[in-house]
C-alpha cells in the first residue's frame, strides 16, 4: 500500500522564526514540509524510524535569511544522541580520505594543541599524529574504529563545558561536518574561539547549500533533524562579521569519490524552488535519477573539476601570542 503524504506548500511569507546568525525575524518562509514525509523519507532511504524525533509537530518550515543568506528549518528539531548513534554505524557515515581533512592537517604542525569537536570516532587524529590532538563527541560512538585513531583522547564532556575549562589553550580547533548540526551556531562558534590561543586557527568543514545538494529532491541526510541550517560562504562571511572573526579561507573540495553517486543524481534531477515534494511523480524522478547515478557511478565515468558538497573555512582569532 503507497503511504499517502500531505500535499507540500510553497510560500514566501514574513514569519516569527529568527535567523540563527542575526536573530532577525525578517526571514522569508520558503516551503512547509510535512514532518510525515521527513518520516517516510529516513524510512526508506536509510531503516531508520524518526517519528519519535519530532514530538507533536507535523510540519517544519525552511526558511531563508535574505541579509545572512541562511538556510534554516523551523521549529529546531535537534538531532537525538540515539538517532547520531544509529547513523554513525553507517560505514559510509565517516567517510575518509576527506578534503577537510587535507585542508586541516596542512595548517597543524607538530605539537600544536588541537582541539576536534563533534570527532566521531576520532579518526582525524590520524591525519596529525604528531599533534597533541584532544576530541569531543557527546554521542557514545565506537571510538577507534578508524586505525590509528587515539582511543584515550577523546571526551564526552560539552564544547560549553571543555572552553570554560580550557580558555585559550588550543593552537587549532577543527568541527568537521558539525556546525549544521547545532541549534545555536553562533554561541558554538563564539565557544570554539574561546578555547584557541590568540592568533589562533578555526577550521570548519560543512555543506555547501550553493553545490549540487541544491539540486537534490527529498536529499534525506540533508534534512531535519540530521541536519538544522544550509550554509553558503556567504552566511559564513555574515557569521565572521558579527563575531569579528578574520576569515582566512573559503574552500571548495571537488566531487570526492564517496559523493559520486549524489553528483550524478543532482544532474539527473529536475530543480525548481521545492526542495520536499510528495507526489508519486517525484518518488519516481528519485528513482530514475538514483538509478542513472549508480550507473555513471560504476562506469567510472569522470565527474572533472566539479564543485563537491564540501566547503572549509579557515577564520583566526585576532591577536598574537606576542602581545
Amino acid at each position: 500500500m503507497t503511504e499517502q503524504l500531505p500535499d507540500i506548500s510553497d510560500q514566501r511569507t514574513t514569519t516569527t522564526a529568527r535567523c540563527l546568525i542575526n536573530e532577525s525575524h525578517r526571514i522569508e518562509a520558503v516551503q512547509t514540509i510535512p514532518t510525515a514525509l521527513l518520516v517516510s523519507c529516513y524510512r526508506r532511504d536509510l531503516g531508520i524510524d524518526i517519528a519519535g524525533e519530532f514530538g507533536q509537530l507535523t510540519e517544519l518550515t525552511l526558511h531563508y535569511c535574505p541579509s545572512c543568506h541562511l538556510h534554516l528549518f523551523y521549529p529546531l528539531v535537534a538531532v537525538s544522541a540515539a538517532l547520531y548513534e544509529q547513523l554513525s554505524k553507517r560505514p559510509w557515515y565517516f567517510p575518509d580520505p576527506k578534503f577537510e581533512y587535507d585542508v586541516a592537517a596542512e595548517h597543524i604542525s607538530a605539537g600544536n594543541k588541537v582541539l576536534d569537536i563533534g570527532c566521531g570516532d576520532g579518526r582525524f587524529a590520524t591525519r596529525v599524529p604528531a599533534a597533541e590532538y584532544q576530541g569531543l563527541d557527546l554521542a557514545t560512538i565506537e571510538v577507534g574504529s578508524a586505525e590509528g585513531a587515539k582511543v584515550g583522547c577523546i571526551s564526552r564532556q560539552s564544547l560549553h563545558e571543555h572552553a570554560a575549562a580550557r580558555p585559550e589553550f588550543y593552537d587549532v580547533c577543527c568541527a568537521f561536518q558539525v556546525l549544521e548540526h547545532v541549534t545555536n551556531p553562533v554561541a558554538f562558534i563564539r565557544q570554539a574561539m574561546d578555547s584557541l590561543k590568540p592568533g589562533g586557527k578555526l577550521i570548519v568543514g560543512l555543506p555547501n547549500t550553493e553545490s549540487y545538494l541544491g539540486d537534490l529532491v527529498n536529499f534525506t541526510l540533508n534534512s531535519p533533524p540530521h541536519h538544522l541550517s544550509w550554509w553558503s560562504a556567504a552566511a559564513l562571511e555574515q557569521l565572521a562579521s558579527m563575531l569579528d572573526i578574520v576569515t582566512v579561507n573559503i574552500l571548495y573540495a571537488p566531487v570526492e569519490h564517496w559523493e559520486e553517486r549524489l553528483y550524478w543524481m543532482a544532474r539527473f534531477a529536475r530543480a525548481d524552488s521545492r526542495y520536499y515534494r510528495s507526489s508519486r511523480r517525484a518518488r519516481v524522478a528519485n528513482l530514475i535519477a538514483y538509478a542513472a547515478g549508480y550507473v555513471f557511478e560504476r562506469l567510472g565515468i569522470s565527474v572533472g573539476d566539479n564543485m563537491g558538497s564540501t566547503m572549509v573555512w579557515i577564520a583566526e582569532k585576532r591577536g598574537s601570542n606576542r602581545d
